[in-house]
């Protein structure tokens, strides 16, 4: 089974452009994560594609204060986050534990593209599939990093990241689309 799981959905765009950049994209089933439900309501994906899920990517599951910004673009679970003029007071959302989700993947001849521009979240949720021994799972990756918008993420931080990645045998590809 082949999987597009996209995290930080906003309208669909990332699936549209998977769309164009996977020309077996219909092999694939997509899963779609997107906190603000106004904008989840409204991704194009038929049921027999996949799922949209109306909630945040996190490292639990439950619900998890939401940062919005004035815009529908750059709101985080970070509170500390620098741009996108993001709210003081949280909105609570759903959230999925994610490196879960994918753990309860079928494990049969799968493929995973993972996608993640969720403005912070990455961090926590790529060590937590480093350390439970995930990571594996995904064959592409592809990351919109934040860091520098978020002081309680360290440069430092990163570049651990990144170099722990490596060493799993992890290529991260940079988000473009």
């Amino acid at each position: 089974m082949k999987i597009f799981v996209d995290c930080g959905a906003n309208r669909g765009q990332s699936v549209e452009k998977f769309r164009e950049l996977f020309p077996d994209h219909e092999e694939y089933v997509i899963y779609c994560f997107e906190p603000h439900a106004e904008l989840a309501l409204n991704i194009d994906i038929s049921p027999n594609e996949g799922e949209v899920f109306a909630e945040a990517v996190d490292t639990r599951y439950g619900y998890a204060d939401f940062y919005r910004g004035p815009s529908t673009l750059g709101s985080t679970l970070f509170p500390d986050k620098i741009t996108g003029d993001i709210a003081k007071i949280p909105t609570p959302v759903r959230s999925c534990n994610l490196p879960k989700f994918i753990r309860e993947i079928p494990e049969v001849d799968d493929f995973v593209v993972l996608k993640l521009n969720v403005e912070g979240s990455e961090y926590p949720i790529l060590r937590e599939m480093l350390d439970t021994g995930i990571i594996p799972r995904i064959n592409r990756l592809f990351v919109r990093w934040h860091y520098m918008k978020i002081p309680s993420i360290s440069e430092v931080v990163h570049h651990r990241l990144i170099k722990d990645l490596k060493k799993a045998g992890v290529v991260c590809e940079d988000l473009f689309w």
